[in-house]
C-alpha cells in the first residue's frame, strides 16, 4: 500500500491530532458531569432518609444534569472539525497514491473504483468511524464512571457482577471480532461491485437500447443481489452478537440483585439504597452491551475505512517495452517500437513528432507511457480534454470552439514543460479549427518537443 496513504489511516494520524483531543477531552468533562449527578442524587436520598439537610447536594445534583449539555454538544462540534481534517488527509493521501500513475489512465474499472472512493465513499467511510468512536467513548466512559460510583455506593457483589459481565463481554468481542472485520471487508467489496454497475446507468438508461439495457438489468441485479446478501448476513453476525452480549450483561447482575435482596438479614438502609439504584444499575448494564456492540459496529467501521487503499493498490505503470500491436509510424517512417521512439524524441531539443496508424496499434498507450517516463518534464492532453481540468471549462460554444479554446491554454501555459504530449486533438473538429491549432502547434515545436498522435 501507499506509504502516504498507509500512514493517513493510522490510529496515531487519526486519534493524536487537536480535534480528535478537543473532542474526547470534552465527551470526559461530559460524563464526568454525569456521573457526579448520580453521586449527588444518592447523597440527596440517603440524607432525605436520614432527616438531614439535603439542599447542597440536591442543589448540585441538578447542577451536574445541566452542565453535561455544553461540554456534549461542543463535543459535536470538535467531531465535525476531526472529520472534515481526517477526510482531507485521506483524500490528499489517496490523490498522491495514484498521482503520476499515467500508465493507469485508460483503466476504466481502476477509474470507476477510485472515483467512487474518492468523491463518495470516503467522507462517508470517515464520518461513520468517527462518529461511532465519538459514541463509543461517551459510552464507555458512562458505564465505568457510573459502575465506580455504584462500587461506592452500594455493596461489593454487584461490582462483581460487573466485572464478570465486563470480562464475558470482552471474552465474546475477541471471539466475533475477526469475523466482522472479514463480513465488513467483503460486504466493501461487493458495494465497489455494485456502485461500478450503477455508475453505468446513465447511458443505458437515457439511450435505452434493449440489448444492452438488458445485459445492464441482469448485471445491476446479480452485483446489487450480492452486496444487499453481504449486507444482511452482516447485520445478522452484529444482531446475534449483540443478543448474546445484552444476556451476558444483564444476567449476572440481576442474579446478584435477587440474592442479595432475598437474603436473610438484610439492612433496610442498604435494601433502599439497592432499590432506588436499580434503574441506574441495569442502564449500566445497558450501556456496557451497547458499548460492546458499538465496538462490533467500530471494528466494522474500520474495515471500511481501511478498504479505501484497496483503491490504490497494485496499480502498475505502462511498460516502454510493450510491443506495438499495429504498425505505427512517426513522420511517416516507422519504428521498430517505444524504445526508439523515446530515444528519438529524447536526442531532440525540440521539433514536432506525429504518430500515425490504425485503431489498436497502440498510439494512446505509448504515449502514457512517455508520460510515465518524462512524469513532470511532459504535459498530456488526452482525446477526452474535458477529463482534465482547464480555465475555460464554463466558455460556452460548439464543441470545437470549447475545443479551441482549451488548447490555446496548451501553447499559451506560462510555464510549458520541455514535451506536450497530445492524443488526436484534431478528433471532431472542422478544417478552420484544425489549421488554426496546426499552426500554434508549429509555432510551439520551435520551442519545445510535441509530440502528437494524429487522427485516422
Amino acid at each position: 500500500m501507499n506509504n502516504s496513504l498507509d500512514q493517513a489511516l493510522s490510529p496515531k494520524a487519526i486519534f493524536l491530532n487537536a480535534a480528535s483531543l478537543a473532542t474526547f477531552a470534552l465527551v470526559a468533562c461530559q460524563q464526568a458531569c454525569i456521573a457526579a449527578a448520580a453521586w449527588c442524587l444518592t447523597r440527596t436520598i440517603a440524607q432525605v432518609q436520614a432527616g438531614e439537610p439535603f439542599l447542597a447536594p440536591l442543589g448540585f445534583y441538578l447542577l451536574a444534569m445541566i452542565i453535561p449539555y455544553l461540554p456534549g454538544c461542543l463535543s459535536f462540534v470538535t467531531l465535525q472539525h476531526w472529520i472534515n481534517r481526517t477526510h482531507l488527509q485521506i483524500t490528499d493521501a489517496m490523490v498522491d497514491a495514484v498521482k503520476g500513475r499515467a500508465g493507469q489512465f485508460s483503466n476504466s474499472e481502476a477509474k470507476a473504483a477510485f472515483d467512487s472512493a474518492l468523491s463518495r465513499n470516503a467522507f462517508h467511510a470517515v464520518a461513520q468511524y468517527l462518529g461511532l468512536s465519538h459514541d463509543f467513548a461517551a459510552l464507555a466512559l458512562n458505564s465505568l464512571l457510573s459502575a465506580i460510583v455504584l462500587g461506592v455506593l452500594l455493596p461489593i457483589e454487584l461490582a462483581a457482577g460487573y466485572a464478570i459481565s465486563l470480562l464475558a463481554s470482552v471474552g465474546v468481542i475477541l471471539a466475533i471480532a475477526p469475523r466482522i472485520r472479514h463480513m465488513s471487508l467483503e460486504t466493501e467489496r461487493q458495494f465497489a461491485r455494485y456502485g461500478h454497475q450503477l455508475g453505468s446507468a446513465w447511458g443505458n438508461v437515457t439511450l435505452n437500447n434493449r440489448y444492452n439495457m438488458g445485459h445492464w438489468q441482469r448485471q445491476r441485479q446479480q452485483a446489487g443481489t450480492a452486496y444487499y446478501q453481504a449486507n444482511v448476513r452482516l447485520a445478522a453476525i452484529q444482531q446475534g452478537a449483540n443478543t448474546g452480549i445484552a444476556l451476558i450483561a444483564l444476567l449476572p447482575t440481576a442474579y446478584l440483585v435477587y440474592h442479595l435482596l432475598a437474603g436473610p438479614g438484610l439492612d433496610a438502609a442498604l435494601a433502599a439504597a439497592v432499590v432506588v439504584n436499580l434503574t441506574r444499575i441495569f442502564h449500566i448494564l445497558g450501556a456496557l452491551s451497547t458499548v460492546v456492540y458499538q465496538l462490533l459496529a467500530w471494528q466494522a467501521a474500520r474495515a471500511r475505512l481501511r478498504f479505501l487503499d484497496v483503491q490504490t493498490k497494485d496499480l502498475g505503470a505502462e511498460s516502454l517495452n510493450r510491443p506495438l500491436s499495429g504498425a505505427l509510424s512517426v513522420n511517416g517512417e516507422p519504428p521498430s517500437g517505444a524504445c526508439a521512439i523515446l530515444e528519438r524524441i529524447n536526442a531532440s531539443e525540440r521539433g514536432r513528432f506525429t504518430l500515425r496508424g490504425p485503431n489498436g496499434a497502440g498510439k494512446s498507450t505509448l504515449l502514457l507511457a512517455l508520460k510515465d517516463h518524462w512524469r513532470d518534464e511532459a504535459w498530456l492532453v488526452p482525446a477526452q480534454l474535458h477529463v482534465l481540468s482547464w480555465a475555460s471549462a464554463s466558455t460556452p460554444g460548439s464543441t470545437g470552439q470549447q475545443a479551441l479554446a482549451m488548447l490555446s491554454e496548451v501553447v499559451n501555459a506560462p510555464h510549458i514543460p520541455r514535451v506536450v504530449l497530445l492524443d488526436e486533438w484534431d478528433a471532431n473538429l472542422d478544417a478552420a479549427h484544425r489549421q488554426c491549432i496546426d499552426g500554434w502547434l508549429d509555432a510551439l515545436s520551435k520551442q519545445r518537443v510535441v509530440v502528437e498522435v494524429r487522427h485516422g
